[in-house]
Order: C-alpha cells, then structure tokens, then sequence
C-alpha cells in the first residue's frame, strides 16, 4: 500500500462518515519515518502475518527488488496428475461428510492437492483476495 493509497482512503473515510477524523486512519509523518493509524498499520500487519504463514511470497511488496530470481515450486507442479478429477472430487466431498482419522485426513489431502491447485488457477485466484476474507 502505497502512503498516496491510504491518504486517499482516509480522505474518503472522513467525507463519507463525517464524525470520522482522517487522523484516526492515517497519519503522514513529516520526519522520514513510518506513517501511522489504522488503514497503514493494519495493512502491514496482515501481510506480516500472511508472510509469516507462507500464504504470501516474502518478496511480493517489494517491486523491482530481486525480480530477476526465479521462484521454485516445492510441491507437486500444476500439470502433474496425480488423481483423477472425479476421485479428487469424491475424496472432497468423504472429507466434508465424514469423521476421518488425522493419517486418512492428510492422505486426501495430498491425493488432492494438485486438484485443488488446478482449481485456485482456474479462478483466478490472488493473493489479495487472501485479504478480504
């Protein structure tokens, strides 16, 4: 998020609620140093905890920094089938439906996995939909 980005928001904020102060939201510090409130932290503090998790790639926020590395994959690569989509599916739907023991659960789990990527990828899916929910 740029510091622009959430100035804006927090303009907009402030007009669209009027007994909201801009302040609360985002503050610019003249000094050189971090802005504050709540639209700036808590953005950062998300994509620490989604860095943290391995939901996000440690260098997605940073542009131009190391783009020249190739990011590897460490599971199962997305055209690899390892289960066919009718089983993948009935194994979803065992999974949702029955009480399964922790070894049969992480066992449909990996038979799924490709499935499940394949699925993501066909959505669409980003990492900042990771964020709304």
């Amino acid at each position: 998020m740029s510091v622009n980005l959430a100035d804006t928001k927090a303009t907009t904020i402030s007009e669209t609620f009027i007994s909201e102060i801009k302040e609360t939201y985002f503050v610019r510090n003249s000094e050189n140093k971090c802005p504050k409130g709540k639209l700036y932290s808590k953005y950062f503090n998300k994509m620490r905890n989604l860095k943290n998790h391995g939901l996000v790639p440690q260098g997605i926020c940073k542009k131009g920094k190391n783009s020249n590395n190739n990011l590897t994959r460490v599971s199962a690569e997305l055209d690899d089938e390892l289960i066919v989509e009718e089983d993948a599916v009935s194994l979803i739907s065992h999974q949702k439906h029955n009480d399964l023991s922790w070894p049969d659960v992480e066992s449909a789990w990996r038979q799924t996995a490709v499935y499940r990527l394949k699925a993501l990828k066909n959505a669409n899916f980003s990492y900042t939909e990771i964020q709304t929910t």
